[in-house]
């Protein structure tokens, strides 16, 4: 196992793209990331957020390469390589949060929190909710990376340099096609009247 006697000399190694550099700053950013996690969620542990946690640490480590690769993030002798880094991952984190909050409310509003009345729906309600239906079954039907690409670009509102390297594409311009093929194959999968 490599040895990072200094945030300085990790950073020059990452600047290299030593692997080990970067399982080192997984390692780094997991114990921070996993208490402000469980301080967010209220659990203490969990499957699901032990999963979460590694997701939120392995999205953290590549946004920081992006940030390296693009010249965001700079070295500065005054303050923390990992400070930056968990930032990043706080940021991540919250934005997740607030994803799956409009989702839930868009996709999950429980039937006693609806107007009570007995007028029926108008044809703007009925049209919203069958368009949403339609689109939530094309996604089903699309591939994983297909629908994060989608998830991605539309929802996050990520640039497309991002999602070619959360995605694993070589570049933007392959991140781009790709983006807009699976965008094809959503319009495919939806009736003709959408």
């Amino acid at each position: 196992m490599a040895s990072f006697s200094s945030q300085r000399t990790l950073y020059e190694a990452l600047l290299r793209y030593d692997e080990a550099a970067f399982e080192h700053l997984y390692r780094l950013l997991y114990n921070p990331l996993t208490g402000y996690v469980r301080e967010w969620t209220g659990y203490a542990s969990g499957p699901e957020l032990t999963h979460d946690i590694r997701d939120l640490v392995q999205e953290t480590v590549i946004a920081f390469l992006f940030a390296l690769k693009t010249g965001q993030y700079q070295w500065h002798n005054d303050a923390q390589l990992t400070t930056y880094a968990i930032g990043i991952g706080r940021n991540l984190w919250r934005e997740q949060q607030r994803k799956r909050q409009r989702l839930l409310t868009l996709f999950n509003t429980p039937p006693d929190t609806l107007p009570d009345t007995d007028d029926p729906p108008d044809a703007d309600e009925v049209s919203f909710a069958s368009r949403r239906e339609a689109v939530e079954q094309g996604l089903a039907q699309l591939g994983e990376k297909c629908r994060r690409a989608i998830e991605l670009y539309y929802w996050q509102k990520r640039p497309m340099q991002e999602i070619a390297l959360l995605l694993g594409w070589a570049n933007e311009a392959v991140a781009r096609k790709e983006k807009s093929l699976c965008l094809k194959k959503l319009r495919a999968k939806l009736p003709p009247q959408l």
